[in-house]
């Protein structure tokens, strides 16, 4: 057991968790936990690395992230902030913040108060109802709750994550089954967690969009493209 982590490195991904998830939950006893958290780490690690490409690959290809948040009026103090700050970059960020002014440490207010950007700001660029890093309530939520492993070591290294959205060819209605991770009490368990990982591998096949595996044809060459980046969990 102590080679589990050599054996996913070499490619037994699926085996190695398998035969974590076979201990139940005895996997939290002391002589194998270390050793099954290494390789949870690897694989979250590996998660967030996939998470953060297809982010990327799926924007250039044109792949419009749909808003979760319920449409409602105009938010003007909070666009009000956004605008001040947004001149404040403007003049003060220099290049480096030139493309990304929301990256800038003068947007920090936005991470402390859990604001997300509007998505008129956004241009379908993921927000944070697509994609949201590890916060401060959602670390207070996973102390002291019993998770699987790999639940609880996605959250902690990659967050909420919903790949929802639409594109004329990968998802022209907006309609077809996303990788969504949202934080919520269902995912309270025991054990490895193998089937969360299982699922995680067979959404990262399909670049996010894991409904197309049921459908007859898929788009092949986006599909390739996309995955030519991707990590093995």
């Amino acid at each position: 057991m102590s080679d589990w982590l050599q054996r996913y490195q070499a490619g037994e991904c699926a085996e190695v968790w398998a035969e974590m998830d076979s201990l139940g939950v005895d996997l939290l006893k002391s002589s194998h936990r270390k050793a099954a958290e290494k390789v949870a780490l690897e694989t979250m690690e590996r998660g967030r690395k996939n998470v953060l490409w297809l982010f990327d690959g799926l924007q250039q290809l044109g792949y419009c992230f749909r808003d979760s948040a319920e449409p409602g009026p105009p938010d003007y103090p909070l666009e009000l902030r956004i605008q001040a700050t947004l001149d404040y970059v403007r003049v003060k960020g220099g290049k480096k913040y030139a493309t990304d002014p929301w990256s800038h440490p003068a947007f920090a207010w936005l991470d402390d108060e859990d604001i997300d950007v509007p998505e008129h700001h956004r241009k379908g660029r993921p927000g944070r109802s697509q994609f949201r890093p590890l916060g401060a309530k959602t670390a207070a939520a996973l102390e002291g709750i019993e998770l699987p492993l790999s639940v609880r070591c996605w959250f902690e290294r990659v967050g909420s994550v919903d790949f929802g959205g639409t594109h004329p060819v990968l998802n022209r209605a907006g309609e077809g089954e996303a990788l969504r991770i949202v934080w919520g009490p269902e995912w309270v368990g025991s054990g490895a967690g193998a089937d969360f990982v299982a699922s995680l591998r067979l959404a990262f096949q399909w670049a996010g969009l894991p409904g197309w595996s049921r459908r007859p044809e898929n788009p092949e060459r986006e599909m390739a493209w996309l995955r030519s980046k991707l990590l093995p969990v």
